[in-house]
């Protein structure tokens, strides 16, 4: 048997260095957004026979999404090299994170009103910040679960075998997630959905809710967007009931967005707003046409042209023609060599042809032609003789003929295509078309936190079984999409001249310089994350103190140094358990 021990240092050194990363800070950021207090407070009595709260264990999770997402069963070995005694306190291992510890803390968070929780906290933290906002984007989504799972529901929730639409994958279960975003991309409504949950529904549950937590009417509250899911008529009339001010998406089912479309291009009224997006190359631009909504009263109705949008359906347009034309003329060639008994027989396999292939999206000219041919045969079946009469018969042939696109057709799909259509309740006087399509336009903001959210994460099937815990790990991975939103909002208001919220004279803007030196107003996440994770730190026993002793070495930069202070955090964050007072910020 080998020895190991000969391989390892038997120097009694105790010092060693580790790779600080982010966690101090995350856990940082997760604490003084008091997220471990509020879901402690709630949780009620704590067993210490677990050693760590369902606080603590939720802010493990949180910073594990953020930092390298390990799969979630695997949570105590993404610890092993961080520093458990800054990050919880004195006494606790990284092997502390066991998977049923992390279970029964998910079980505990998963019977919380975990909606009202979100709500709470997100929106505790926009007063501490100072945080308005003059619109807010709602939507959903769902992403697939691999796994077996109780098949009873938790609370109306559950993982259902629906299938991966994309994927086709009729085997895989889905959930869903509903929530809202302010316009600097704050998350503060949560939702777990079961995945044949309808977006409609939900839609006007969201609706109800961001109401009551901003008060006012259709000129004081925030504006509320909604893709096309939202447009029916029960979303349109309690909106305008509950005096919420709302942009949806019209669908094409309702009859009114096709009219409007054909309108606008007759009227040919059309208001040239431009590019929207000025930092990207070969942006959009955008004209607008605006009626009245005759569906519901008071309500707007835009058309908006899009010339990115037209671009791209001529695209798919060409290529759909091309690839329909070669089909049907093989089609076409296997009928034209079918025989028919009658004309009549023939035109009706010809209208088959046409009704099969040529659409309304198709926008291609054709012919039909029936040919006969006549010949001779003899009048009975079975060997001729010389006195076996003979008949003529009349074969009858299609003559299908393909001839080029119709452009008039053509140019009425594109038209149509190239349009979306808007509806919204905002007094004209609060908001011109122009500004409704700037605000409908920002939706961007809440697929960019969905894409954060759908990044691969492996749910783990050993221990995640339950719709209880699936439902309380998306509820930590909202708060993680929180966690980072406050991390560089904090970040980005030191850059711009408050540091630490504080408004300096003194204090000129600064831009931030990424590992590539590249220097940006606006970091994102990956950027500071790419800088903290080279952060060291020292471990070494004092011996006169008699205490373990940890310094930041003295290589390390200041710039990153300098990181945490413009988050706002006492870089003693990575050195001592975290306290109140290590917050810099100043909170209005």
């Amino acid at each position: 048997m080998i020895d190991f021990q000969q391989f390892k240092d038997s120097r009694k050194i105790e010092e060693f260095i580790i790779d600080a990363g982010l966690h101090p800070l995350l856990g940082a950021m997760v604490e003084s957004l008091q997220i471990p207090n509020h879901i402690d407070r709630l949780c009620g009595h704590f067993d210490k026979r677990l050693l760590l709260t369902p606080g603590q264990l939720a802010k493990a999770l949180i910073v594990n999404v953020l930092d390298g997402r390990t799969p979630i069963y695997k949570v105590d070995e993404s610890f092993e090299s961080v520093d458990c005694e800054v990050f919880f306190g004195q006494g606790i291992k990284a092997e502390d994170l066991t998977e049923d510890r992390l279970g029964t803390a998910l079980d505990l968070i998963g019977e919380l009103d975990l909606g009202l929780l979100f709500s709470h906290i997100s929106m505790r933290a926009m007063q501490l910040y100072g945080i308005q906002t003059d619109v807010v984007h709602i939507d959903t989504t769902n992403f697939s679960v691999f796994g077996e799972y109780d098949t009873e529901d938790y609370k109306g929730f559950n993982a259902t075998a629906c299938g991966a639409p994309k994927s086709g994958r009729r085997d895989l279960k889905a959930i869903g997630l509903g929530t809202a975003v302010t316009g600097n991309k704050t998350p503060f409504l949560f939702e777990a959905l079961s995945g044949k949950s309808s977006d409609a529904v939900w839609f006007r549950s969201a609706l109800t809710e961001t109401t009551k937590l901003f008060q006012g009417d259709l000129y004081s509250r925030p504006v509320l967007i909604f893709d096309a899911a939202a447009s029916n008529k029960e979303m349109f009339e309690s909106a305008s009931t509950l005096k919420a001010p709302a942009i949806i998406r019209l669908s094409r089912v309702f009859n009114e967005a096709e009219e409007a479309v054909c309108k606008a291009w007759e009227e040919n009224n059309w208001q040239h707003v431009g590019v929207l997006a000025t930092n990207k190359k070969g942006a959009s631009e955008y004209k607008i046409s605006s009626f009245d909504f005759h569906e519901v009263s008071g309500w707007r109705l835009i058309v908006v042209h899009s010339s990115g949008l037209e671009k791209s359906k001529r695209k798919s347009l060409d290529k759909n023609i091309a690839t329909k034309r070669e089909t049907i003329e093989m089609d076409a060639t296997t009928l034209g060599k079918k025989k028919f008994e009658s004309k009549e027989k023939a035109l009706e396999a010809a209208e088959k042809l046409i009704k099969k292939h040529i659409t309304a999206k198709i926008p291609l000219q054709y012919s039909v032609d029936v040919v006969t041919k006549e010949i001779e045969k003899y009048a009975r079946s079975g060997r001729p003789t010389p006195n076996t009469p003979k008949i003529t018969v009349t074969n009858y042939y299609v003559k299908f003929r393909l001839g080029e696109t119709d452009v008039e057709r053509y140019n009425s799909i594109i038209q149509q295509e190239s349009c979306f259509v808007l509806v919204d309740n905002v007094p004209k006087d609060r908001c011109s078309d122009k500004e409704i399509l700037e605000r409908y336009k920002g939706q961007w903001r809440i697929e960019n936190t969905f894409q954060f959210i759908k990044t691969p994460l492996d749910f783990g099937p050993l221990w995640l079984n339950t719709p209880k815990r699936i439902k309380a790990l998306l509820f930590l991975i909202v708060l993680s999409v929180l966690t980072a939103n406050f991390l560089l909002y904090r970040l980005h208001a030191s850059l711009s001249g408050s540091p630490c919220g504080e408004e300096d004279p003194k204090t000129h803007p600064r831009k931030f310089a990424d590992v590539t030196g590249r220097r940006v107003d606006k970091p994102t996440y990956n950027m500071v994350r790419e800088h903290l994770l080279k952060l060291k730190v020292i471990i070494y026993y004092d011996q006169e103190q008699k205490r373990w002793v940890r310094e930041f070495p003295s290589q390390t930069r200041n710039k990153l140094l300098q990181i945490i202070v413009d988050i706002g955090f006492n870089p003693k964050i990575y050195l001592e358990p975290y306290r109140g007072s290590f917050d810099l910020w100043c909170y209005s």
